[in-house]
């Protein structure tokens, strides 16, 4: 198994309990089933091989799914990557917001340091291969109108959440809101950028100084008690 296809497959497993052996799958839950196969194997094809291999033969032959059934549920390919990058952002922001919820959140553990934490929780979920997907089809949208058009809405409710969530960190009041949500937002983007040149020699340790970087300027902005 693939790194993509674990880490599309984990995610699933989370999301989604599995059903009793017995319970007999109505057409909907076929249909759900198949859609969501679609959608895993798309996600995991342009992890893989990228946006432009990530034809409607590599999307089928991955799904077990026959053309015919793809075009059931998907009336073009774009429809689909439409679909794989609302998922990516999904499971993006789910993760983003599970961590805030972690018993290991600062206001429950004196001895974790916010500021690094929230940072540190960023770069973490740039450093997701799923984040691959949004980069792929980020730069493909570039060229293309009718993608960028269709994935445009995904990435500004996916940007307006992380603010939300940024916004709700149980120590956000210690800082002005407006200058703490823009510091971790320049956090995310730097992030983003570095994780994308990993397939490049990049030496991963330059992470590290790159975030006690963030946690200083994020440090700065806080008011003194």
């Amino acid at each position: 198994m693939t790194v993509a296809t674990a880490a599309v497959c984990h995610t699933r497993a989370v999301d989604e309990p599995s059903a009793p052996l017995a319970a007999p799958r109505t057409q909907a839950s076929r249909r759900k089933a198949t859609i969501d196969r679609l959608v895993d194997a798309t996600i995991a094809a342009v992890i893989e091989v990228g946006y432009h291999r990530t034809s409607i033969n590599e999307i089928c032959r991955r799904a077990g799914v026959s053309h015919g059934g793809l075009f059931r549920h998907f009336a073009t390919r774009i429809d689909l990557l439409v679909a794989a990058y609302e998922e990516v952002t999904r499971r993006q922001i789910e993760e983003f917001a599970s961590q805030l919820h972690r018993s290991v959140v600062p206001e429950a553990d004196p001895s974790t340091d916010p500021i690094r934490w929230a940072v540190q929780t960023l770069s973490d979920i740039t450093s997701n291969p799923l984040n691959s997907v949004i980069h792929e089809l980020h730069s493909a949208a570039r060229t293309d109108p009718d993608l960028r058009a269709r994935i445009a809405p995904a990435l500004w409710a996916f940007l307006g959440r992380i603010r939300a969530i940024t916004d709700d960190l149980p120590f956000a009041d210690q800082f002005d809101r407006r200058r703490f949500r823009l510091t971790l937002e320049v956090c995310l983007h730097v992030f983003d950028s570095l994780h994308s040149l990993r397939f490049l020699e990049y030496d991963p340790a330059h992470d590290d100084e790159v975030i006690d970087f963030a946690v200083e300027i994020a440090r700065a902005i806080r008011p003194p008690p």
